[in-house]
């Protein structure tokens, strides 16, 4: 009779018999599952690195045009935008200039309507003398009715030019006509004709010819 193999379960029974041990065995039920494996690591493949939107000759231009640019902002609405603003100007222009060809013959604005009246009393040539003087008087009406006189302009235009309600304007017109009969026309006027234009001439000297409200 073969012996029963020392793990079997009547084998045990009788160890436990033996030594006073009351045992019952248990069986599971079913057959014996074996323990899952554990799952392996699941493989990740490596990530394909996409290549560069810009690159190469175009990347190195995009990034030269946005430092230009940089540059560019940063002096004008930086510190650097001192070094390309304006320099202010020490005084603003004269808002009536003399014409060109008015430059050797006009008088100082500054110098005194009467100095003027006796320095064109004493010139010798009276066209010149008159020329001179219905200069001055449309500069300084120009000036007091706030009227802009261009280097180009001729002493008709500018009488043209100043206010039609301006004060003693009829004065001014007669001096201009009477000036250019005598510049143009090569009338030399007579000392009567003279002395009255230089007293036509002292209002518009004086007040300057100010426009009416």
């Amino acid at each position: 009779m073969a012996q029963e193999p020392l793990g079997s379960a009547d084998n045990y029974k009788a160890q436990c018999l033996q030594n006073g041990v009351r045992c019952t065995l248990t069986y599971p039920e079913g057959p014996t599952q074996a323990k899952p494996e554990a799952p392996k690591p699941s493989e990740v493949a490596p990530a394909v690195s996409s290549p560069p939107a810009f690159g190469g000759f175009l990347g190195v231009l995009i990034v030269l045009i946005v430092l230009v640019a940089i540059i560019v902002l940063w002096m004008f609405f930086g510190s650097g935008g001192v070094l390309l603003s304006r320099a202010p100007m020490a005084t603003q222009p004269n808002r009536s200039e003399k014409p060109e060809n008015w430059q050797s013959t006009t008088r100082d604005a500054n110098e005194k309507p009467r100095d003027f009246l006796a320095h064109i009393a004493a010139m010798p040539d009276r066209r010149e003398a008159l020329v001179q003087l219905l200069r001055q008087c449309l500069l300084q009406s120009a000036k007091r009715t706030g009227t802009h006189v261009l280097r180009s302009d001729t002493e008709r235009t500018v009488f043209v030019r100043l206010p039609k309600k301006m004060e003693h304007r009829d004065e001014l017109r007669r001096l201009l006509l009477q000036t250019e009969l005598a510049h143009y026309g090569g009338k030399v006027p007579a000392e009567s004709d003279f002395s009255e234009l230089l007293q036509v001439a002292q209002p518009l000297l004086f007040s300057g010819g100010s426009a009416r409200v």
